[in-house]
């Protein structure tokens, strides 16, 4: 009776041995776990960005919308940057064309892989709508298959290619921030308020004819009177 104890608690004694980890065995499953990491965490961000990159599409497209709806009822012009008392978004929702606005959640007016997205509100918040750096009040007329301007007559070419709003920088700005609107044409001294091609060096445009794009440089190349843009890392470059 005693042998056969002696040989049982052996065997237990042998069992826990098999079942226990050695540190060598723990340093392999650890740097395994950390491989697999490093291998799924790209996948995901790339996921995470890409789905900040289509919320941001379909912002731009409820925007467009909401622009095309004030342009029917104002005789095909657009709203105007700043009016010297409101910015665009503010004529939007004040008009009850932006309803989310209007109740208060302006996620819709900006993008989310901006890296100041949550932080800002208001004017350094939206996204840009096409304006002039030193006069803010232009109105974009979406009609007879072009778009003119109301302070020169300027034609920008054929609705389905002219950005009428996008992701922007003001990136002479402290903190970096969007701008409520974007000047493609100013040269002097840079172009400070751009387009700005935050998604992977693309970015989401919303054109004349209402509909959203994402964009490379090389896309909006041919648009008529577009100048300069800026990458995701802030650098100017021309079109």
């Amino acid at each position: 009776m005693r042998r056969h104890w002696e040989q049982t608690g052996t065997d237990i004694r042998k069992r826990q041995r098999r079942l226990e980890f050695t540190l060598i065995e723990l340093m392999v499953v650890v740097a395994v776990i950390a491989l697999l990491t490093a291998m799924l965490l790209p996948s995901l961000r790339l996921a995470k960005d890409k789905a900040k990159q289509s919320n941001c599409l379909s912002n731009q497209h409820q925007v467009g919308l909401a622009i095309l709806m004030y342009a029917s009822d104002y005789q095909e012009w657009t709203p105007c940057a700043w009016n010297g008392i409101s910015t665009w978004f503010a004529l939007l929702w004040s008009n009850a064309y932006l309803k989310p606005c209007a109740a208060g959640d302006l996620s819709i007016i900006s993008c989310p892989s901006w890296p100041g997205y949550g932080k800002y509100t208001g004017s350094q918040a939206a996204y840009g709508l096409r304006g002039l750096h030193n006069d803010f009040g232009r109105h974009m007329r979406i009609f007879g298959g072009a778009v003119v301007d109301n302070l020169e007559g300027l034609n920008f070419g054929a609705p389905s290619v002219c950005p009428m709003l996008g992701d922007s920088t003001f990136e002479f700005s402290i903190a970096k921030t969007q701008s409520y609107f974007f000047d493609p044409e100013y040269t002097y001294p840079t172009a400070q308020r751009s387009l700005h091609f935050r998604h992977f060096n693309k970015a989401n445009c919303l054109f004349a004819d209402g509909h959203v794009a994402i964009c490379d440089p090389g896309d909006l190349k041919g648009a008529p009177r577009m100048n300069y843009y800026r990458d995701m890392a802030g650098v100017e470059h021309h079109f």
